[in-house]
């Protein structure tokens, strides 16, 4: 079986470097579908957030040992059952969430890998495969164990970077 990383993607602080990641921040999805398992960024209330643009998607993928997951891995694991409420990025540097059931505040009601084309700095969630399935699992347990026993911010912590998450945005739109 091949595992595959899927990633979210928007946050101020980046949690890749060459040499390791910090997984307080990292939630690895508990389950896979045909290979396929979620990699999120989580906030200050432990609640997952969109992390990376396409590029930090793929070294994040890589970092954990396994690639970003292809357009046909994706609709593969997506006939089996995948279905997230997120947009996430794939090999293809295509942003798409997998729907089996169209809602209307999901997925643009639609149903299928849906493809939302945007700016590849434009962060979102990513998926990712993994040839051993060993790996994956231990990667998924480890990251869970540290994600219960992070501490979360105080409110002034958290309204802090809001603040400078919100600075950060307008120096881009104005450098644009």
């Amino acid at each position: 079986m091949i595992w595959l990383c899927f990633t979210l993607v928007l946050s101020f602080t980046s949690v890749i470097s060459d040499q390791n990641i910090d997984s307080s921040h990292i939630r690895g999805k508990d389950q896979s579908v045909a290979g396929v398992f979620q990699v999120s960024d989580l906030n200050y209330l432990n609640q997952p957030q969109y992390s990376y643009n396409a590029s930090d998607a793929r070294s994040l993928c890589l970092s954990l040992g396994v690639n970003i997951a292809s357009k046909a891995q994706l609709q593969e694991a997506l006939t089996r059952g995948l279905e997230t409420c997120r947009y996430g990025w794939i090999d293809e540097h295509l942003a798409v969430v997998p729907r089996v059931k169209a809602l209307p505040n999901c997925g643009q009601n639609k149903t299928g890998l849906v493809t939302w084309r945007v700016d590849v700095t434009k962060k979102r969630r990513s998926r990712a495969v993994s040839t051993d399935i060993k790996q994956a699992e231990e990667y998924i347990q480890t990251v869970e164990w540290t994600s219960e026993e992070k501490t979360e911010k105080t409110e002034e912590a958290a309204q802090e970077d809001e603040r400078m998450e919100d600075e950060r945005i307008e120096v881009e739109e104005n450098a644009s």
